[in-house]
């Protein structure tokens, strides 16, 4: 089955903007050390946690895109319940909405036909939906609570597709989250965050053994120019795995005339 790669997050493409923070939506909910602003950054570990005693219901996260354009794919990841545990699937669930006027709010939302619904762990909804404004309606059903997780939203210059088979080493050691940052000066360092957002990271190694000439190109062209972090899907489980390009860089061996070895890192969030 194919390989979804996504290369960026139309969410935290320093355009797009999180309606919620400039009076839109429904308002603002965040802990003081996840706010909803990162909800616009591009890396994984940034994300935002509602502050606690959240009313069951529902809340909006509204977001304009600055334009009308062809969004592919959205997906969640990383959710997380503080205080209540959804007792059976399908109890909490995000309902994805759109507009395509230009001016908002909209006069009335467009349902998609889509909810990011189950565990909310992993989800993906390809919607093939042209639109300017986007809306993620989540249902809480419990008792006040804090929820947490990361949106991502893939246009079509930001989606490859291999249809290669492949396979997944998995590390036998944990780690702990980190975040690497850069001071304004460009110093980098790493460090825990103070509050870990899951209980530990499973390294392993995406390998495409055997891949054509043409897929080594299609993959060493899709990611030119692309940071170290970007997602890879695997559509038979749709399981989502945040990949890294070790010093930037692919690592390829060619077995065999016409044929490549390929290997990224992964990080699988528990």
């Amino acid at each position: 089955m194919p390989i979804l790669i996504f290369k960026q997050n139309v969410l935290a493409n320093g355009v797009t903007v999180l309606k919620n923070l400039s009076g839109g939506g429904s308002g603002v909910s965040e802990d003081a050390d996840w706010p909803m602003a990162n909800l616009t950054l591009r890396d994984r570990y940034s994300y935002w946690r509602t502050q606690d005693g959240l009313a069951a219901g529902t809340f909006n996260v509204d977001f304009d895109l600055g334009s009308s354009q062809l969004v592919r794919y959205l997906c969640l990841t990383n959710m997380r319940f503080y205080g209540y545990t959804p007792p059976a699937v399908g109890d909490a669930a995000a309902l994805i909405y759109y507009d395509n006027g230009g001016t908002y709010p909209p006069a009335g939302w467009t349902f998609t036909g889509f909810a990011l619904g189950g565990n909310l762990n992993d989800n993906v909804a390809q919607i093939d939906t042209t639109l300017r404004f986007l809306r993620f309606e989540f249902t809480m059903p419990g008792p006040p609570m804090a929820l947490s997780f990361k949106l991502w939203a893939m246009g079509s210059a930001d989606v490859v597709e291999l249809s290669h088979a492949w396979s997944l080493e998995t590390e036998l050691t944990n780690r702990r989250i980190k975040q690497t940052s850069r001071s304004p000066a460009g110093l980098l360092f790493e460090f825990e965050p103070a509050q870990a957002h899951a209980s530990d990271l499973a390294g392993g190694t995406f390998v495409l053994s055997t891949a054509s000439l043409s897929e080594w190109q299609t993959l060493r062209d899709a990611l030119s120019g692309v940071d170290s972090r970007f997602i890879v899907v695997d559509t038979d489980s749709s399981v989502i795995f945040e990949t890294a390009l070790p010093d930037g860089k692919i690592e390829a061996t060619r077995i065999f005339p016409g044929l490549h070895s390929m290997s990224l890192a992964l990080e699988a969030h528990s």
